[in-house]
């Protein structure tokens, strides 16, 4: 519901705190643009908020000051359990003065400061000053659906819901050629990394805390298979309630696929007349792009659940500049090619509301993609490429392009190392399941969702993320999820009867865009041989010129064959020039 940030400096008079928070918010204002404040907490600290108004408007007012302790802070996000929160400090004595989400954390925290992260439910990145610790406090959601970065410069610790935000105050940070280095070999950048020298990632699950100039993290919450309830029906249903509760008019973004029909069929059972919004493509290609243009299901599934339908069209003439449009909001590049799908949708979406419901994070669960199918077998018997195989499964570069474009042992080792940040000791098939649900889903999926929507000052909720859907999936375990002819079992059977049954019936169909089209198109193709052979940007991105020569001259003959090696280079360079030249 908005974009936060603040400063803590070790000097106490703080000179130019007010200054530097003002900017890191004018810089996220899209974030929130109903209203933006800030305040001097104590000698040295400063809190702001830019607010998307959604909850209590009027009255949840940020940064927000317990009335029972020296305790401020600000929240970006949701949290679904803060009706029960209330309650509940209220009955301890609490007295609470509006009806926003980030007075009851507060609260929390104070009548449990070590415990109190694991308590939230919702998706939200919160900070606090203590000023009884004399220490700030930072949190994430488990799953990271809200992003919260931070930096350390000239003896101040900044904060902020957006890493090109913090890496103009001060000193300005330069583009990490580590982060790089990951976006070319896994799709996107790892937990705790970000693309900016010096600018960190606070990890999904998390707590920091900053205290004597010093920092320390906990991970308060990471995903364990345990026996659980497993009734996702029950759960889901009380996840998209939560998620709508305070909603001021609830939208899905509905693809025509199980996740996002399962999410409006829910909605639509307890709302009168839902909307629902879905992108297609306008290009003259005839049935060829039928398989990529989801419209006609996501129609279908409208008129069955009753919502009142609206589609985003992308046509040939706005490609080019939504793509630059759309890197401008992404903290880190990521190899999607719907990410200029997201960004239109969730355009259209704003002119209606301030907040969407989506079905994303559902294939992390429930392992619904087709890539578990072909890896599962050769995982299952520990043979030696079975790291490789899912390597090359969630990648984007192959060869011959690797060798040509970048050091190949460099590549191989950047990608492997994503499985040094989890347990060793487990099959497998279970670390895959934890990677998809802590680098994956936050990176890839999760940051395309929020920066893109957050763009528009849209707030895209997300109910498969909340607490209780989570902790049944995790009560199957991976081989029960993968043991099943089809993906995602346990969510087919208990929306059965809740979703149109040509919907349940189809195959799954993954959420794509036409990128070879749009890379015919003469703008897209001048642009793409422009930064890709002329803006010198190859050097610090780690990747050869010569090979990049090559490829283009690859796509002037076929460029379907190259699509996928052009599309991520001209992300990586349009990325970096957007974000270099600010």
């Amino acid at each position: 519901m908005c974009g936060i940030a603040g400063c803590v400096s070790l000097e106490s008079s703080g000179e130019g705190l007010e200054r530097d928070v003002l900017s890191l918010l004018q810089l996220q204002q899209h974030r929130g643009p109903d209203e933006l404040s800030l305040s001097r907490v104590a000698d040295g600290v400063v809190l702001g908020c830019t607010r998307l108004a959604i909850v209590d408007p009027d009255g949840a007012k940020q940064p927000i000051s317990s009335s029972c302790a020296p305790i401020q802070g600000v929240c970006n996000g949701e949290i679904y359990n803060a009706p029960d929160l209330r309650k509940k400090a209220t009955e301890q004595g609490h007295r609470l003065q509006g009806l926003g989400d980030c007075e009851p954390v507060l609260h929390l925290y104070e009548d449990d400061p070590d415990g109190f992260a694991e308590r939230l439910d919702g998706m939200f990145a919160f900070a606090l000053w203590d000023g009884i610790r004399k220490r700030l406090v930072l949190g994430r959601d488990r799953l990271g659906v809200k992003p919260l970065y931070y930096r350390i410069c000239d003896g101040k610790f900044y904060f902020a819901s957006e890493a090109p935000a913090l890496a103009r105050i001060g000193r300005a940070a330069g583009i990490s050629s580590e982060g790089a280095a990951q976006f070319i070999s896994l799709r996107f950048v790892k937990t705790g990394s970000s693309m900016f020298e010096g600018i960190h990632e606070l990890a999904p699950g998390s707590v920091l805390i900053y205290e004597n100039g010093t920092c320390s993290v906990r991970r308060y919450w990471y995903p364990r298979p345990a026996k659980r309830n497993r009734d996702v029906l029950q759960a889901l249903e009380n996840a998209v309630g939560s998620c709508a509760s305070t909603a001021n008019s609830p939208g899905v973004l509905l693809s025509g696929g199980l996740d996002s029909t399962s999410v409006l069929g829910l909605l639509a059972s307890s709302t009168a007349t839902p909307r629902s919004f879905s992108v297609g493509y306008d290009l003259d290609e005839g049935q060829s792009l039928r398989r990529q243009d989801e419209r006609v299901y996501a129609a279908q599934a409208a008129a069955a659940l009753g919502s009142v339908h609206q589609e985003a069209v992308l046509n040939d003439a706005e490609i080019a500049a939504a793509l630059r449009a759309t890197m401008t909001h992404l903290s880190e590049p990521i190899f999607s090619q719907t990410a200029v799908s997201t960004w239109a949708i969730a355009r259209l979406a704003s002119q209606y509301g301030k907040d969407v419901l989506t079905g994303d994070g559902a294939d992390e669960l429930f392992l619904g993609y087709d890539y578990f199918t072909k890896i599962a077998p050769v995982a299952r018997r520990a043979e030696r490429t079975w790291r490789t195989d899912y390597l090359d499964a969630i990648g984007w570069l192959a060869e011959p392009w690797r060798s040509s474009l970048v050091d190949p042992a460099q590549f191989d080792h950047t990608r492997q190392a994503l499985f040094e940040t989890v347990p060793q000791d487990i099959p497998p098939l279970d670390q895959i399941r934890l990677i998809e649900l802590t680098q994956r889903l936050p990176n890839y999926q999760l940051t395309r969702v929020d920066r893109l929507t957050m763009a528009h000052g849209l707030e895209a909720r997300v109910p498969f993320l909340t607490n209780s859907v989570v902790d049944a999936s995790l009560s199957f375990t991976t081989e029960e999820l993968l043991a099943d002819r089809r993906r995602k079992q346990p969510l087919l059977d208990a929306v059965r009867g809740r979703v149109p049954a040509e919907i349940w019936e189809r195959p799954k169909m993954k959420f794509s865009a036409p990128a070879s089209t749009w890379l015919r198109l003469p703008a897209l193709r001048e642009l793409t041989r422009e930064l890709l052979l002329g803006s010198g940007y190859h050097a610090l991105l780690g990747v050869r010129k010569s090979g990049l020569a090559s490829l283009l001259a690859e796509m002037d003959t076929d460029t379907d064959k190259v699509s996928m090696p052009v599309w991520g280079m001209l992300t990586l360079f349009l990325w970096a020039d957007v974000h270099s030249a600010r």
